[in-house]
């Protein structure tokens, strides 16, 4: 997970320096969609990731599956969501504020933490075989997803005009 986030920040920002905001304010689209197609854009990226990455673990290491794989990716594809729909939102602040990739994990952290925490915890016990308080992580996971791609999509055009 820590891999998945910090590719996640680095993703977040590509291509806005290329002259998007020109296209974006000419496009016909509502600009809360735009917002939605980068976050999707992100998590194709950080879904190749992070199967890359539990692939090699799994192999090399030996990492069990248990006995809930279709859980397990559940929890992975709700945790993709979340690091990427609040990754390309700040990316995006971070671009417009100048202060480019260096000062992006710093804002994505704190904000991304319960997001982190509820997928490793959901990750560990579903690789244990256990299912008691996955329920609980996954509803987390639900609700931090929801919260950050609403923000994205009602905040958006607001960035963009500024």
């Amino acid at each position: 997970w820590g891999a998945a986030w910090w590719a996640g920040t680095r993703a977040a920002g590509c291509g806005a320096e290329w002259g998007w905001r020109e296209g974006v304010g000419s496009a016909r689209v509502e600009t809360g969609a735009i917002c939605l197609g980068r976050a999707a854009a992100a998590a194709a990226r950080l879904m190749w990731l992070v199967a890359i990455t539990a692939a090699m673990v799994w192999v090399r290491l030996g990492l069990p599956l248990g006995p809930w794989p279709g859980l397990l990716l559940l929890t992975v594809m709700l945790g993709v969501v979340g690091l990427s729909s609040l990754g390309s939102l700040l990316g995006l602040l971070a671009v417009l504020g100048r202060a480019r990739q260096a000062a992006l994990p710093v804002l994505v952290l704190p904000l991304v933490s319960p997001v982190i925490i509820a997928a490793v915890r959901a990750t560990t016990l579903l690789t244990q075989g256990s299912t008691d308080q996955v329920p609980g992580w996954l509803s987390l996971l639900v609700a931090f997803d929801a919260a950050f791609l609403a923000a994205g999509y009602l905040v958006f055009g607001y960035l963009i005009e500024d």
